[in-house]
Formats: C-alpha cells, sequence, structure tokens
C-alpha cells in the first residue's frame, strides 16, 4: 500500500477540482455546474410550454410563413445541410484525418469527444422532449 493512503488519487482530483490553482480546476467546476443549471433550467421552460407554440413563437411562425417565397424556402433548406448529421460527419472525419497526419493527438481526442458528446447530446434531448407521440416540429 502507498504511503499517501487509500483514497489518495480521488482525493487530489477533488482537490484540483475546487481548487484555483490547479489547471481548469475551479474554472471547470463552475462552467459545468452552470451548463447544468442551464440546462434544467430550459427543461421546466420548455416542460411547461409543452401543449403548444407559445403565442410569440406562433406570431413569428405566421409571418415567416405568410412571407415565405420559393427561392427563400430553397436557399434555406441549402444551407441546414451544413448542420445535418452527414455534412457533419463527413466533415468531422475529414478534420480528424488531418488532425491524424499531423499527430496533434490532444485535438483529435477534443474533436472525438466533442463529437461524441454532441450526438449524446441531441440523441437525449430527443428523447426527452418528444412525449405521447408528440413532437415539436412544426409540419407545414
Amino acid at each position: 500500500m502507498k504511503a499517501g493512503g487509500r483514497f489518495t488519487r480521488p482525493r487530489r482530483f477533488l482537490h484540483d477540482r475546487f481548487s484555483a490553482e490547479g489547471y481548469l480546476g475551479l474554472h471547470l467546476t463552475i462552467g459545468v455546474l452552470v451548463i447544468l443549471f442551464a440546462g434544467w433550467s430550459f427543461s421546466e421552460i420548455a416542460e411547461s410550454l409543452r401543449p403548444g407554440l407559445p403565442p410569440l413563437d406562433q406570431r413569428v411562425t405566421n409571418e415567416f410563413h405568410q412571407h415565405a417565397r420559393p427561392g427563400l424556402t430553397s436557399i434555406a433548406r441549402a444551407l441546414t445541410f451544413f448542420g445535418s448529421a452527414g455534412f457533419l460527419f463527413a466533415g468531422s472525419i475529414a478534420a480528424g484525418l488531418f488532425l491524424a497526419w499531423r499527430q496533434t493527438w490532444d485535438r483529435l481526442l477534443a474533436l472525438a469527444l466533442t463529437m461524441l458528446g454532441g450526438s449524446l447530446l441531441n440523441i437525449a434531448l430527443k428523447h426527452f422532449s418528444i412525449g405521447n407521440g408528440q413532437s415539436w416540429r412544426i409540419r407545414w
């Protein structure tokens, strides 16, 4: 057994997370707590709006629908391609190959964790925001 005791690594980890001197210690901890609180707040707001679109959203939706033009709709649909899963997947693979070629492993790891985390967040939000056959998607 080491001289430091049984729980040396967990204690050091907790100390680093709440220490202002540690690498991203206190800043990272506060950032995670702020993100968790903001996510919880957003979920509470979204839950209260579930039965239908709020009045402001309905007015904005009606304005866009009244002023819709086929050309503008085509442009908007073309722009949304850059946020599609296929484009993001291909772009991530290309960026990952480039980073591997340059042997910047820390950036490659950051890219992989970012894309994995974003995908998991997307799945979780879709799973929890759609219930009882009700969808948030606006059908035209």
